[in-house]
């Protein structure tokens, strides 16, 4: 037992409230851990998972805004090509209202072509000074065909042969 006596006479005794401190603190320093381990770890897997969430919510709101953002793009790009197409549509309605009245500047423009090309030597041949084109051949190509089909069909080819035929002696 220990024993201390102060200045002015009062003696104090520690063995016994000395030890149970010392013990209280032991129990104390392993006790704690041992009951508050569990709760703080379920207490960080609750903060991990939040932490997650939160990060995949963050994720999902990009993924999100990105599909947005390349959807008012493309219907921007889409009014884009509309209105260029509208726009080549009016020039082009334009040029050909010109040149559907004006056939001699069309023999102009491909006059002129074949001017820029000075290595080349093309033959046109001409009626009364215009140029015949193969379309206009194609074109009574086509007319021709035509006819010789409508009329197989109607079936004036073999009135056509044995008129045309040629007497056969037996």
């Amino acid at each position: 037992m220990a024993r201390y006596q102060s200045n002015d006479g009062t003696v104090y005794n520690f063995t016994g409230s000395f030890l149970g401190l010392c013990l209280l603190i032991l129990i104390g320093i392993v006790a704690v851990p041992m009951v508050g381990c569990p709760k703080y770890k379920v207490y960080t897997a609750h903060m991990d998972g939040a932490a997650e969430y939160a990060q995949a919510e963050a994720n999902r709101k990009i993924l999100v805004q990105t599909a947005e953002a390349r959807a008012e793009a493309a219907a921007f790009e889409k009014q884009a090509k509309i209105t260029e197409a509208q726009g080549v549509a009016e020039s082009n309605k334009i040029i050909g209202d010109s040149l559907a009245n004006n056939p001699d500047y069309l023999t102009y423009i491909w006059l002129k072509g074949l001017q820029d090309h000075d290595n080349n030597v093309i033959y046109v041949a001409t009626e009364a000074g215009i140029p015949i084109t193969e379309g206009q051949r194609l074109n009574a190509f086509r007319r021709i065909e035509k006819h010789s089909v409508e009329r197989e069909l109607k079936g004036d080819h073999i009135h056509e042969d044995k008129q045309h035929a040629s007497p056969v002696k037996e």
